[in-house]
């Protein structure tokens, strides 16, 4: 199966950190990972998108969200097209009080066009208001994201662990690929670092080190698996 990389500026030569584009499928595409963010909004078209592994069916008018930490493969029905309204984009245009609760890709049934319109028809505008426009519809579609990614999974994120834990749990899988520290964490979710300590390691079951090095392990497995990038190059 073919193994790709996707990234924002070789993939759309875009300069501003954001690309809007109508991608139209016409069959599968295949299993592979970029540096950036993805909202695609079906506008026609069925099919099956796996994220890391995990089946999601889509359809018109199904939202379509991966982080850059996302493997995603799309299947489409037989002998039929797919068309999406994607919009790529890198972390500066997600707002800091939300940026650690994006954190999983996801499919969002049935989701309400109203801001990914506006997106649309406000990108190739050249009004010097529309960068402003344009991120803060982004934004209320992000936040609408985390809400129902909330209430999907409310029974398996809010039932094991407290709300402190939840956070930085969600913090962590946003910047693992960063330098981020346990002191950087507790500051973030308002905690005293020694406090933070003890009630992670209470409510986990492990230290926020062996936490965070087990998560890093597991996407480098990701990657040695899913791309052609080197031992040397996941190291990096």
């Amino acid at each position: 199966m073919p193994k790709e990389i996707l990234h924002l500026t070789a993939q759309h030569t875009s300069e501003n950190g954001i690309c809007l584009a109508i991608r139209n499928l016409s069959a599968n595409y295949p299993l592979h990972w970029h540096d950036y963010y993805e909202i695609e909004y079906v506008t026609s078209g069925s099919g099956k998108c796996l994220i890391n592994d995990v089946e999601f069916d889509f359809k018109v008018g199904d939202l379509l969200f991966l982080t850059p930490s996302d493997f995603e493969e799309v299947l489409l029905e037989p002998n039929t097209n797919a068309t999406f309204i994607n919009i790529s984009f890198d972390n500066n245009w997600i707002n800091n009080d939300i940026y650690g609760n994006l954190s999983e890709g996801i499919v969002i049934p049935d989701y309400p066009a109203k801001f990914i319109e506006c997106i649309n028809s406000e990108y190739d505008n050249n009004d010097v208001h529309n960068a402003l426009y344009i991120r803060y519809m982004l934004n209320c579609v992000l936040i609408d994201i985390i809400r129902k990614s909330t209430d999907i999974n409310n029974n398996v994120s809010t039932s094991k662990y407290s709300e402190y834990v939840h956070k930085a749990l969600k913090y962590t899988h946003a910047h693992f690929r960063e330098q981020i520290s346990q002191a950087d964490v507790a500051d973030n979710i308002g905690l005293s670092r020694n406090y933070f300590c003890s009630k992670f390691h209470s409510e986990v079951g492990m230290t926020f080190k062996q936490f965070l090095t087990e998560l890093r392990l597991k996407y480098s497995v990701s990657l040695l698996i899913n791309s052609d990038l080197s031992i040397t190059d996941v190291c990096m």
